[in-house]
This record gives structure tokens, C-alpha cells and sequence, in this order.
């Protein structure tokens, strides 16, 4: 991450670019694909959960 102090903008808004631009850099990996940005999401969710040991909570069914 950039140092706020050396950009001439607040520091929020280097730390607002760079998320800009982290998002556009993955956005254009995935070749502008909706599903492919899915799937890479889901993949870095399980590299998570595996990571840490986390498991998925089942949720109760409500009325129906």
C-alpha cells in the first residue's frame, strides 16, 4: 500500500485509487467476465476457509 503522507490528495483518496486500481487489475484478468470473476471468487473464499480451518454454518430452514 502507498504511503497517504506522500500523495498530494487526503489520505483517504490514495488508499481509494489503489483499490481502483486492484479492482481493475483483476477485472481485466478475468477478461471483463462475470463468471470467471465468480469463479475466482468462490476460489479465494475457499482459500480462506481452508486456511484458517473455517466452516460453513448451515442455516435452519424457515416456514414455508
Amino acid at each position: 500500500m502507498t504511503n497517504p503522507a506522500a500523495t498530494n490528495g487526503g489520505p483517504g483518496e490514495s488508499v481509494v485509487d489503489e483499490v481502483r486500481a486492484i479492482r481493475a487489475k483483476i477485472d481485466a484478468e478475468a477478461g471483463h467476465d462475470i463468471r470467471k470473476l465468480t469463479e475466482q471468487a468462490r476460489w479465494a473464499i475457499a482459500a480462506v476457509r481452508r486456511g484458517y480451518g473455517m466452516n460453513v454454518a448451515e442455516t435452519p430452514i424457515g416456514p414455508s
